[in-house]
């Protein structure tokens, strides 16, 4: 029998819309593991997405401005700790520098097509299995929700379509 998965690293993608893509990918494995915790490596940009998630342990900041300096600073850090398993959206790199029981890639996972949400999906489906893919998530403090909340409420009907054009 596999040991148990308690602690898992993920290494998500910097641009927000990037990186809400990839929480397909954190639902899927909390489902497989709902015990572990994870450590997520994000862009300063991006990582407010994580700071409400539940099963969320650290968020460690990956800033590409500095350099190999800062690479180097990252991998320090993460090498501090040992995960049960290493999930690598990002990189092929990176996960084989720390220590870690299993390692999943960009590089050993079948390359799909389509939606972006599916291609991260192939990377962890060895070891998910191929159940559905989740739904994306945005995970809302308090604070957050009220807001939303006042928002919305004044909007007809119960389901809305938001656009949100342009990148960066």
């Amino acid at each position: 029998m596999d040991e148990p998965v308690r602690h898992i690293l993920l290494v998500t993608l910097s641009n927000i819309g990037d990186a809400l893509m990839t929480t397909p990918v954190m639902e899927a494995l909390h489902g497989r593991h709902p015990q572990a915790v994870m450590d997520i490596v994000a862009d300063p940009r991006s990582s407010e997405l994580f700071a409400h998630c539940p099963y969320r342990n650290r968020v460690i900041h990956r800033d590409k401005h500095l350099g190999w300096r800062g690479s180097l600073a990252l991998v320090r850090e993460l090498r501090r700790r040992h995960y049960d398993l290493i999930v690598d959206l990002r990189t092929d790199g990176l996960a084989w520098a720390l220590h870690g029981r299993r390692r999943l890639t960009r590089h050993g996972a079948r390359h799909a097509q389509g939606h972006a949400v599916e291609r991260h999906m192939e990377v962890i489906r060895s070891h998910v299995g191929t159940t559905g893919i989740p739904p994306t998530r945005l995970w809302l403090g308090g604070r957050e929700q009220e807001f939303a909340n006042r928002t919305l409420a004044d909007l007809p009907g119960q389901r809305w379509l938001a656009l949100g054009p342009g990148a960066r």
